[in-house]
């Protein structure tokens, strides 16, 4: 059985996957908070691994638009609740 794209980017072809109902793979980090990313942004800057324009605009990015935690909250609860459903029915199918 073969993945099914369900999110993309143009910069990342696949940024979600779906292998039937067992599988369920995402591309980057859901978990990062606003925080996490603001030190992630320093990090890189005094490492000389971006420039500062570059992570100035980074920054108010994030100010604008924090990660939405709990969308991707319900994205993986509901992946599980189908899978828990089709699992209790297999025997069916």
């Amino acid at each position: 059985m073969g993945a099914q794209v369900i999110a993309f980017s143009e910069k990342t072809g696949v940024e979600m996957f779906a292998i039937g109902n067992h599988i369920l793979g995402i591309q980057g980090h859901p978990e990062y908070t606003k925080d996490i990313l603001f030190n992630l942004i320093d990090r890189l800057l005094n490492s000389n691994s971006i420039e500062n324009d570059f992570a100035e605009k980074a920054k108010l990015g994030l100010e604008i638009a924090e990660p939405d935690k709990k969308c991707w909250e319900k994205i993986c609860r509901n992946f599980l609740k189908r899978r828990q459903y089709f699992s209790l029915f297999s025997d069916q199918i």
